[in-house]
Order: structure tokens, then C-alpha cells, then sequence
């Protein structure tokens, strides 16, 4: 089987992070390969679960969206103004002599 460069890459990040955790993955049958995916799967929904349900995190979060929203406003309009100055320089360069 070929593998595509995005499952080359996910195979050497793993084995460079997880060196370990991939040395005794690659020795496994691939009923135990299907035991370890339900286990990790259930350890990330957990995960996710608990990240849902931190209060300080999601403080942390409305916080940050309130402090850079002045800014992303202004990135936002100076955005669509340079996108309006490139069309009208592209309507002009006809006009040049």
C-alpha cells in the first residue's frame, strides 16, 4: 500500500514526538491497533469534554475575543479598503500613457 505524503508526514511526526508510543504501535496485531484507536478515541472525547466544560478557559477566551475585537475590526475595514484601491488601480491602468 502507498502511503500519501499527509500519512508520511503524520507517520515521522509521530515517530519524532512520540517515539516511544510508535515503537510499540508498529509491533501490534491489528486487533490490538483497533483496541488502542477506541481507547485514544474515547481519552480525546474525554478531552474535549473537559475543555467544553472549563469555566476559566472559556473565560480566558471571551476575554481575548473582546480585547482583539477593536483590532479585528480595523484589520477587517483597512482589508476590504486596500482590496477597493487595488480595483480601482487595476480599473486605471488602462488610462496611463
Amino acid at each position: 500500500m502507498k502511503l500519501h505524503t499527509k500519512e508520511l508526514t503524520v507517520l515521522k511526526k509521530v515517530q519524532k514526538d512520540y517515539p516511544e508510543f510508535a515503537d510499540s504501535s508498529d509491533g501490534l496485531p491489528l486487533e490490538e491497533l483497533r483496541k488502542n484507536l477506541g481507547i485514544y478515541s474515547k481519552y480525546a472525547q474525554e478531552t474535549i469534554m473537559a475543555r467544553e466544560k472549563d469555566e476559566e478557559l472559556q473565560i480566558a477566551r471571551d476575554n481575548v475575543k473582546e480585547l482583539a475585537g477593536p483590532y479585528n475590526d480595523t484589520l477587517k475595514a483597512l482589508k476590504l479598503k486596500l482590496a477597493y484601491i487595488n480595483i480601482r488601480m487595476d480599473e486605471k491602468k488602462g488610462e496611463e500613457a
